[in-house]
């Protein structure tokens, strides 16, 4: 989980990477047209990731988390949450009545 894990915050970072692979100390990135900046980035990045295993919070510690958050922090999360929802399960809102795809034509 932890090469998934800092993938995804290259990514974040905004560097345009294939993907990532390997273990703390022998990491192995594929860059997507990324410019020495954005490798020079990533290189630091992987140089200062955390490697400490992790484990998924329970649902009540979650819940008191979110419950802890302003209007607003709880908005943005919806929506992002929302928006991966309907990457990965395009239909999900049309099920419901609410009109919005998370697919296009690809034309």
């Amino acid at each position: 989980m932890s090469v998934a894990r800092l993938d995804e915050a290259l990514k974040d970072a905004g560097i345009p990477i294939v993907g990532v692979s390997g273990v703390q100390g022998d990491v192995r990135v594929w860059f997507q047209s990324a410019t020495v900046q954005q490798k020079i980035d990533a290189a630091a990045i992987v140089a200062g990731y955390d490697w400490t295993p992790r484990r998924l919070k329970g649902p009540l510690a979650l819940i008191a988390e979110i419950a802890n958050l302003t209007a607003a922090d709880r908005n943005r999360l919806l929506a992002a949450t929302a928006a991966d929802l309907l990457r990965r399960v395009p239909r999900v809102a049309m099920r419901l009545g609410i009109n919005i795809e998370g697919d296009e034509p690809d034309v």
